[in-house]
Order: C-alpha cells, then structure tokens, then sequence
C-alpha cells in the first residue's frame, strides 16, 4: 500500500508460508530492471516499509521466500506512490507552480551580502560546467527551458554552496522538494541522500542547529525531464515549513566586504604612485622619504634635484632592500604630476622647489611651495630617466592627463614666483599640452584659469566624451576645457560643496562620481564635501551636464582614495573626518564600496593603518588594491610612538612607511574560501579603436559574462589621474573563446595601457591581462 505521507512511502504487508528461512525483496520503478532491495529478510518478517520512493511513481516488488531447499513461490505486488500536492501546487504535463514561487519580476537583491553561489552544468552528473551565479535561496522551478539561457532543457545539474545561519537555537526541520535527483549536506553531514530518478518528491531530514552559527552547506540536483523543481524548506517544532529566507544565507565576511592583509614594510611615504606596464609599482615621495628636505633652501634648484624612487614587483618582498631603486637625479619631483602614456612611458610635470617661509602669513603665500618648471619621463622598459621641455612656469600639485590624440594636458599647480601679493597671484594659470611624439609643449593661452575659481591643486579633469576636457572640481567651479590650439573654457557651472581633496573618479564614459573634501580648519561658503556624494552626466553632444545627489558615504572623508575596481564599482578607502592635513586624529579605517548599479555605498573592510594626507591607492593586475603611505611630515616620528594604532587617535606615528593589501570579496566564495577564476589565455597586446578581436580563457566561454577595461593607475593627493573604466560588448565564438569589440573612439577611452578583465557571473574577475590601446596608424 503507498500512502500518502509528507515523504511518500510503500509499506508492504504479507502472511508468512510454513518452512520460510529467509526472504529476498526486489523492487522496479516503472519499466526498468529489478534491483535487490533486502537479501536476507527473516523469517519473522510480514510488513517491509519502503521510504526510498518518490511521488506518483509506480514500483514493482517482487518478494521471495526462501529456506535450505532454495527458493520458493514468489509474490509481485504493483503499488503506485500518491502524485504530489501541496496548497497552491498547479501542475500541467510541461510544468509546476507553487505559491512560494518567486515573482516573475522582483527588485533588485541584495546577493554581495547574502545568496549562495550557484554552478550550472550541462550534464546530470555535475559535469560540463556551464555557468556560475549567486542567487538569494534555493527556489527553482523548469518548464521546458533550461536553468540558465543557453543550457539544455532537460538534462542539467546545479550545486548551491554556502553558509546557513539560523535565526535561533532549534531542532529544524529541513524539507527538499525535488524531481530526479538530490543531495544535502550541512554542517558536512549529509542529511539527504536521493540520487536517482524520481519524480516530484519531498524529503526531510532533521537537525539541530546553533542561532547565530554559520553551517557550512551544499545542496546538489539533477534533472531529466524539461519539467522540474527544487526548492529548500525549514521549520521549527509546530511550524509549517516556508523557503529558507535569503537573510539565512549570510556570506562570509570576506565574501561581504573583502579584507587587508598584514601590514608590510615600504621604504618610503608613497605620496606618489603607478602602475607600469608590466605590473610593477613606482613609488616615490621626493628628496627622501618622509620629507625632511623638501621644505629646504627656498628657489634653490641645486637643492632640490633629485628624488629617490622606488619600484616594486608585486609577489616579493616590499622592503627597502628587496624594491628597485630607480632615483631620479635632477628634480625632486615632490608634488608633481604624471601619466603613464600610450607609448608606454611615464610622463611628469612640475615638482618641488621648497617651501616660502620668507613672506609674512597676511599675504596667503606663507608656507607654500615654488613649483619646477622641469618636465620627466621615465622609461619603465630600460628603466631610465630623461629630461622633457621645461615649461614657461613651475607647477607643484599639477594634474597630467592623456588626451584623445595622445598629447598630455598639464594644468593647474603653484608656480615659483612668490612675491608677496597674495597665493593667487603665484598660480600657474595657462595649461601646458605635452606633445609626446616631437616632445614639445603647446601653451593654452587663449584659456587662462585666472578669475575662473577653480581649484589650482590637482584640478580633477577627465577627458569627456564630447573629446573635450571636463574639470569637476575640488573648488567652486566646474568648466569644460577646449584643448584645441590656444584653448578655451565653456560655460560656468557652480558645484554646491567644497571638495577639498575629496575625489573625483569617471567610473563610465560621460559619468563622474566626486565624493567626500571639505576641512573643518578651512572657512568659505560652500558646505564640507564630508559623506556626501554627487554624479556628474555630461551630454556627448554639446556642453551641458547634469548632476544629481546620491547616497551618502558611512564617514565623512578628506584626504580619502578612490579606486576602480575590475567589476566596474569603486573602493573608497581613508581619510580623515576633520580634513586636517598629517592628523589621525579624526582617521577612517573602515572602508566602503561605492555601486554604480545602486548608487550607494556599501561598508567593507577594516584596514590597520590610518591612510590620509599623502596616501595612496592602487589596482593591481591580479585585482588587489594596494594602499600605501600617508604622513611624511618633514621628519622622522618619535619612535616611542606606535604605529598603526587605532586606539591612539593623533598620539601614533604619521609617517606610513608601510603598505596593506586589500582582497575584495570578489576573490571568495560565499563560505570565505578563495574563489576559483577565469584565466585569459590569450589576448591582443595591441588593439585599436572599434577592432573586433578574440579572448581565449581557460573556462567554458558561457561562464564569462562580462569584460571590462580599467586604465592603469596614477594616484597622489587623492586624485587618480589615469584610471578609468568601461564595459565591453562582446559575444562567445567557442567553446573557450570570445570576441570583443573595443571602445569606438579616444573619447571614450583615451589611448593608453589598460588591464582588461573577464568575469564570470558572481563577478569573479580574471587576473588582468594587459593591453594597449591605440589609434591604428600609431606604432
């Protein structure tokens, strides 16, 4: 007889022959084979319950008797297991639906902080990978389409992974519903074992589980019908099951918010940092490490000629004695600004020439610095220095941009004729265009800055995608910049915040994020930039914008870094809350992650050193971020002070003669253990603009769902001059190759080294593989 249980079941009754020993239990589903259920039943025997059925299937059993003799009459009884049901279960011959079902359209969910990761193969037994996602819980149902598109309609295996977190202490109550085949494991004790055809099914299995604790858990499934389901339940004493809740699946904090790794040594306050084009990092703060010197001899160029650098290998040690030195022996390029170009040089401009102390404090001039007229170029393929154009006046805090044409914008900076009559008489305002093929400067004198209020330290310019130069900040106003021939500025546009080393960062073609500035020790107008945030939109079209308030950060933040990462959103790390320059009193640890899908900022990790004035952040290829430096207050610290000491606000070292690594979450799987990723194989060094080209990867092509660009890296004063990203479109070709389409012109992606990423539907990224960008007819 089946009955029809919440886990259906056969029980089998019958009156036992005279002179029976043993007996032999067979079974068949449907039409297939017998297979021995018991061999050796004894003779006082007369009911056998069978649990291992599924519902709605008919079952064939075949009982033998036995004794010394041999085998005796057999008995054939058909017993057909219950269709299943369920309040709100529809069912039709090429589908299923259930009340829980979830809804054909949904908001957006939350899967960075909970879900579970999910693969998809294209065979039942948990082969052929075929894609990887993260999905809120385990509620799936098929009706003649495959899990995924793309994937066969029948014919498929998927495995959930993750962590289980029960809201409270309890015995519960774990109910898989399930056609063809399933497996369930938590806390790596395997609760339900069911790996056969059946049809829809409920299976339970009971379990005492820890409020609060993390369980380690698995569910595997396969399907043979093009109709089917799988769906996760639990319930407490009295209660009736309902869907795990997607809040129960928790995923581990690395998987949440990534971390930092030890703190590692670094021989020098990196002020100033890039990325070359093999992947090396180029550090350097000016004529030593902390800065005893640069406030030294006054216009004096004698004294300020040279610059100890330091490169480092990503994979080796990171101290002193282990990083390359590479000393620039003519200017001490404190302050400057710099671009790695499309020929795969490192272009600066501007430098060090000391501090003025030798006017009084009313005239604004006290205390700042004359800015090199030198320009540099580094070579990272020999590692050699040589000397550029010098330029009409000194810059110190430059920006140094590369534009569509490959010429480099140099605007802003102080340059070094104090005199007396105040700070903004000392500011260079006419932009310099660095013409790298004949080596030339051009003078944008038709677009002098004076007058204009814009901030002359670091101007926060992208080339936009109109072709022209957009300058977003920090100060009072926002400017479209003509680079053409002498030059010319458009219209005004006035910013609502002070942005004093805040940051700017163009996370799409056409869209600024500026986050964060502001002082409490600065007076004016305008409110502290603080937590805020706001998107700039510029029109491709002609010179308008759009701006909108976003989302707030969790901390007020100057002095901050604002990093892209290879899945599009940006990492925003340090900072201080008072905007005080060298002071940790008011430091941010914690860091967050800004989302360009949301428009919000999420918490990340924590790091242990405090990052403000003169820190730094970059993107390495392997898709860390590298954060660095902070201080270099003119000389050395006390050394009975601590270092990287959270507890001791400003009573701890200011010099950050050290590094930390962050690993984002997108590195771990949902229980914390390093995700596996796609390897690029194969890819052009060189393409150029609007070339279709071909990517080989080491995973199934249907596992990549994105690929994205991100320009390498050129930070300081918490500005990255040369990142910037951009999604592209691509289409799979083969079974391990894909063919992607580059960015259509220099405005939207300005020719230069890119790392260029593939990454699979959790976000997971490749390790970048380089390439350059570049107009065809370039070399």
């Amino acid at each position: 007889m089946a009955t029809p249980n919440d886990t259906p079941q056969v029980r089998l009754t019958w009156t036992a022959p005279a002179g029976v020993s043993r007996y032999t239990l067979e079974r068949r589903i449907r039409d297939g084979s017998f297979e021995t259920l018991e061999d050796n039943l004894p003779a006082s025997t007369t009911q056998y319950i069978d649990n291992d059925v599924g519902n709605g299937t008919p079952y064939t059993y075949r009982l033998t008797a036995r004794n010394a003799a041999g085998p005796g009459p057999q008995a054939t009884v058909v017993a057909e297991t219950p269709a299943y049901s369920e309040p709100g279960f529809v069912q039709t011959s090429t589908s299923y639906s259930f009340a829980d079902d979830p809804p054909s359209s949904q908001a957006a969910q939350n899967l960075e902080d909970e879900g579970l990761d999910v693969e998809y193969f294209n065979n039942p037994d948990l082969t052929g990978l075929y894609a990887r996602r993260i999905e809120p819980n385990i509620n799936r149902t098929f009706s003649g389409q495959g899990p995924v598109p793309g994937m066969d309609p029948d014919t498929f295996s998927i495995r959930w992974t993750g962590l289980l977190t029960p809201p409270t202490t309890d015995t519960y109550t774990l109910v898989v519903l399930a056609d063809d085949g399933v497996r369930l494991w938590v806390g790596n004790q395997l609760l339900i074992n069911r790996w056969a055809d059946q049809n829809l099914t409920r299976r339970t299995a009971q379990i005492t589980l820890n409020g609060g604790q993390a369980y380690p858990i698995r569910l595997e499934y396969y399907n043979r019908d093009p109709r089917g389901a799988i769906k996760l339940r639990w319930s407490r004493a009295g209660q009736t099951p309902v869907l795990i809740p997607q809040n129960a699946f928790k995923r581990h904090a690395k998987a949440r918010i990534g971390y930092f790794g030890p703190k590692l040594p670094w021989p020098t306050v990196a002020t100033h940092a890039t990325l070359l084009p093999d992947g090396r990092v180029m550090t350097f703060h000016g004529l030593d490490p902390v800065g005893k010197g640069q406030s030294d001899n006054y216009r004096d160029y004698s004294k300020h000629a040279s610059t100890q650098v330091f490169v480092w290998t990503p994979g080796t040690p990171t101290d002193a004695q282990s990083q390359a030195r590479y000393d620039n022996t003519r200017t001490d390029l404190f302050c400057t600004g710099y671009v790695l170009a499309a020929n795969g040089k490192l272009y600066l401009a501007g430098g060090n020439l000391g501090y003025d102390y030798s006017v009084p404090y009313t005239s604004g001039e006290h205390g700042f610095a004359a800015g090199h007229t030198h320009t540099n170029i580094f070579d990272p393929a020999n590692n050699t220095w040589a000397a550029g154009p010098d330029m009409t006046q000194g810059r110190w805090y430059p920006s140094v941009i590369t534009l569509p044409n490959e010429e480099m914008l140099i605007i802003g900076g102080n340059a070094d004729q104090h005199n007396g009559d105040g700070i903004d008489n000392d500011k260079n305002y006419i932009a310099d265009v660095w013409n790298p093929f004949n080596n030339t400067l051009r003078r944008l004198t038709s677009a002098s800055s004076s007058g204009k209020g814009i901030e002359h330290f670091y101007p926060w310019v992208h080339v936009a995608p109109n072709g022209q130069v957009f300058l977003s900040g920090s100060y009072l106003n926002w400017y479209y910049l003509n680079t053409s021939g002498t030059g010319g500025w458009g219209p005004i546009n006035i910013q609502t915040y002070n942005r004093y080393y805040g940051s700017s960062v163009m996370y799409e073609p056409g869209k600024i994020l500026v986050l964060g500035g502001g002082a409490n020790n600065l007076s004016g107008s305008a409110p502290k930039g603080g937590a805020t945030a706001q998107v700039i939109e510029l029109n491709p079209n002609n010179q308008t914008i759009a701006v909108r308030r976003v989302a707030d950060m969790a901390h007020q933040r100057t002095h901050l870094n604002a990093t892209l990462m290879p899945d599009g959103r940006i990492f925003v790390n340090g900072g201080n809350n008072d905007g005080i320059n060298y002071s940790n009193a008011t430091a941010v640890y914690e860091s967050e992650i800004w989302s360009p899908k949301t428009e919000t900022f999420k918490r990340a990790a924590e790091a242990q050193c405090p990052r403000t004035y003169h820190s730094t952040a970059l993107l390495l290829l392997d898709g860390t971020i590298i954060t660095m430096g902070g201080g270099a207050i003119g000389g050395d610290d006390s050394p009975s002070l601590p270092e990287c000491d959270k507890t001791a606000g400003d009573a701890q070292k200011v010099n950050q003669l050290n590094a930390e690594i962050y690993y984002p979450p997108y590195l771990h799987n949902a229980d914390g253990s390093e995700a596996a990723r796609p390897v690029i194989q194969a890819a052009p060094e060189r393409v150029s603009y609007g070339q279709t080209f071909s990517i080989s990867t080491d995973v199934p092509s249907s596992l990549v769902e994105r690929v994205t660009l991100v320009a390498f890296g050129s930070v300081t004063h918490a500005f990255n001059m040369g990142q910037r990203f951009l999604e592209l479109s691509f289409t799979r070709t083969g079974p391990h190759t894909l063919s992607a389409v580059a960015p259509a012109s220099a405005n939207l992606a300005t020719p230069g080294y890119y790392q260029l990423y593939v990454l699979d539907g959790r976000g997971v990224p490749s390790k970048a593989w380089v390439m350059r960008l570049r107009e065809a007819g370039r070399p």
